[in-house]
């Protein structure tokens, strides 16, 4: 609940109709601040509330093999979008399949559409990959699924990630991951990160 506690004062010394303006702005600056989903209320004379709508939760899951044409299509649309330093041609869907074999994976969705996915080498606590779909990277699905992820290992939890890849390597520096050391040839320099 919110409440514009300015308003008694406004309407005590300026009137009803100042108070009326105020409250609609209010309610606008609310109504930019939700989704469309969402509802909004006024309960009282200064009061707003803000139900958000269940049916835009994101959840998160175990993936099975149904789900699999999804994640292929995200795993390549993510990479090709993302991986300025990779060769792009080279890229198949059926990437998806040789790099995830005997790995748990998890997946984010919202409304059925799958927006993401993190596969997992449990008996190393290792994320092995992680990636959403481009059409919803920054909306929080890739903090679910890094969330999950950790709750589903033991720590300390490692990964990898490509030392040119600096959009990732400040999510998972925000997230509280640690640069351990910097690895690989050359062209193919990565970082072990770790989380405890």
């Amino acid at each position: 609940m919110t409440e514009c506690d300015i308003l008694t004062g406004l309407l005590n010394r300026r009137g009803h109709e100042v108070g009326d303006l105020v409250l609609v702005e209010f309610a606008n600056r609310i109504k930019k601040a939700v989704r469309e989903s969402d509802l909004i209320a006024r309960v009282g004379g200064d009061e707003f509330v803000v139900k958000e709508s269940e049916s835009e939760v994101v959840h998160i899951r175990v993936a099975n093999e149904f789900d699999y044409p999804a994640l292929r299509k995200i795993y390549s649309e993510s990479r090709r979008e993302s991986f300025h330093w990779a060769d792009r041609e080279a890229m198949t869907l059926e990437d998806f399949d040789k790099h995830t074999e005997g790995e748990y994976i998890i997946l984010a969705e919202e409304n059925k559409q799958i927006l993401g996915f993190a596969s997992l080498y449990l008996p190393d606590n290792f994320i092995h990959n992680l990636f959403v779909h481009p059409d919803f990277s920054g909306k929080g699905a890739g903090g679910l699924l890094l969330h999950a992820s950790i709750e589903k290992m033991k720590k300390p939890i490692r990964l990898k990630c490509v030392s040119a890849n600096y959009a990732a390597m400040n999510f998972y520096e925000s997230k509280g991951w640690k640069k351990v050391v910097e690895e690989g040839k050359p062209q193919e320099k990565y970082w072990l990160m770790e989380y405890n």
